[in-house]
């Protein structure tokens, strides 16, 4: 119960704001975290179109957004668990959101993370997939609208 209660509650964390403007408190989940970290777009991915975030020539920047396959599974254990150890609301997981209203499937979506998406799904019944249709966060981009910025056509 202790496990659950911590796996759920939200806990204050700093973010950088810009570059160069001061680290913004904001509250978070375990979850969100895990998935907010779960990026499975490729450099190159990050780096063309209107969405270019970095430098050619930074090296290091490649390196950050690189994640390798026992990254990813870690990843992806680390949401199961999450999942396993909650035994009642799971569906409360599906529904928390970020400072940007995004809820976890919006986040899996823009981070072309297909293995992820379908385990949230599983997590559901139809009643709350069907809530979850037409829903928008803060920026009023749709579960659709990230995952076509994820780039991954199975999500799509």
């Amino acid at each position: 119960e202790e496990d659950e209660r911590n796996l759920t509650q939200s806990i204050t964390t700093e973010v950088p704001t810009s570059y160069y403007g001061e680290p913004e408190k904001v509250k978070t989940t375990p979850l969100l975290t895990c998935l907010s970290n779960d990026k499975r777009r490729t450099y190159e991915e990050l780096t063309t179109g209107r969405y270019r975030r970095y430098n050619d020539d930074d090296d290091a920047a490649k390196e950050r957004t690189k994640l390798t396959d026992e990254q990813k599974e870690d990843y992806f254990k680390c949401t199961q668990a999450i999942f396993s150890k909650v035994k009642k609301d799971k569906k409360n997981l599906v529904f928390e959101q970020d400072r940007n209203q995004r809820d976890p499937l919006m986040i899996t979506c823009r981070n072309a993370n297909l293995q992820t998406t379908q385990f949230l799904l599983s997590q559901i019944g139809e009643r709350e997939k069907k809530m979850l249709i037409g829903k928008k966060d803060k920026s009023s981009y749709t579960h659709f609208t990230h995952a076509v910025y994820g780039g991954d056509m199975e999500i799509v």
